[in-house]
């Protein structure tokens, strides 16, 4: 093996190799906790979508939509890679009263998909 092909598969070893994904774990509800996940490069993309920023357009058209695609795509069954929502609840997450759980795990979630690694999670 190369010296060059050594040093490109450590560097893609420590780059792909099990990334670190951050998380935080909520409790929304007195014995009623969730996971909420950093996204992933995909997960964002779906998110950003839903609430109509793309590559030709940053504005965000839909504040809503962008919360209900963070609560979706990022909150898991504590412990597991079970999402507790899917694109099928959207309807259900929209008729939400304010002010209560959601606005608290969108909250999370998009601070998850928008922070640095060394700031996130951190009080």
């Amino acid at each position: 093996m190369s010296e060059e092909k050594s040093k490109r598969d450590a560097l893609r070893s420590a780059l792909l190799g099990k990334p670190k994904r951050i998380s935080k774990i909520i409790e929304i509800a007195e014995g009623v906790e969730i996971e909420i996940r950093q996204p992933t490069v995909g997960s964002r993309s779906r998110i950003m979508n839903a609430a109509g920023v793309s590559a030709s357009s940053q504005d965000l058209n839909d504040l809503a939509a962008i919360q209900i695609a963070a609560v979706v795509n990022c909150s898991f069954v504590p412990g597991t890679s079970e999402r507790i929502f899917d694109a099928a609840d959207r309807g259900v997450l929209e008729e939400l009263p304010t002010n209560q759980w959601f606005d608290e795990v969108a909250g999370v979630a998009l601070d998850l998909m928008n922070s640095e690694p060394e700031k996130a999670g951190k009080a």
